[in-house]
């Protein structure tokens, strides 16, 4: 598959991942607003679970042959550790940097940098929603010198998630795909409608 090329592949109806999604009025950290939130601690809280998706997303990433895998923290991060043993490669972690606020921006750890130079990087993640965390992490890979080939998630916004990354040239392989909306918050209705925002606890 070239690089660019969308590809969203959905989890079968009872693999029971659906129950993780919850409806309301959300801020994301893109600071975008939608109508679903994923509550990914609960699939974090089960191990056996949590491997099992990873070993599952593995052989969807493993087609791109990485040499490394990246995940930001902190959900994906756990997620792509499992996805990294599974596929026998390197792992690297990034980390928000930056405000809850304003622009997003994700560092590596400056001792990993040097395994990034010259090679071909999955980011994995338990959700790609927006793409901030994903389209950071990626910068700081290629600030690197890597080269990102591919995003692997557990969870993905269906549609729109895999066409939003393959504007920026990258694929997308997920397990599930959720249908919710997602608005730039100065255009979000239920703002408009003066529905209060959930927080997610």
């Amino acid at each position: 598959m070239e690089n660019g090329t969308p590809m969203q592949v959905t989890a079968a109806p009872d693999d029971g991942l659906g129950a993780f999604a919850r409806t309301g009025h959300f801020a994301y950290e893109s600071g975008d607003h939608g109508d679903t939130w994923l509550a990914l601690d609960l699939l974090l809280a089960d191990p056996r679970r949590l491997r099992g998706a990873a070993e599952r997303l593995a052989e969807r990433v493993r087609p791109f042959a990485p040499a490394v895998v990246c995940g930001p923290l902190t959900g994906g991060a756990f997620v792509g550790l499992l996805v990294a043993e599974a596929l026998g490669t390197a792992f690297v972690p990034t980390a928000r940097r930056t405000a809850a606020t304003g622009p997003v921006h994700y560092d590596l750890p400056a001792p990993l940098r040097p395994l990034l130079a010259g090679v071909r990087v999955a980011i994995v993640d338990d959700a790609v929603n927006a793409g901030s965390a994903t389209l950071a992490s990626r910068a700081a890979i290629e600030a690197a010198g890597g080269e990102v080939v591919v995003v692997g998630a557990v969870f993905t916004r269906a549609p729109g998630a895999a066409e939003l990354l393959a504007a920026h040239g990258l694929p997308l392989v997920a397990l599930h795909g959720l249908p919710f909306a997602l608005w730039p918050a100065a255009a979000c209705p239920l703002c408009a409608a003066r529905v209060a925002l959930d927080i997610p606890s």
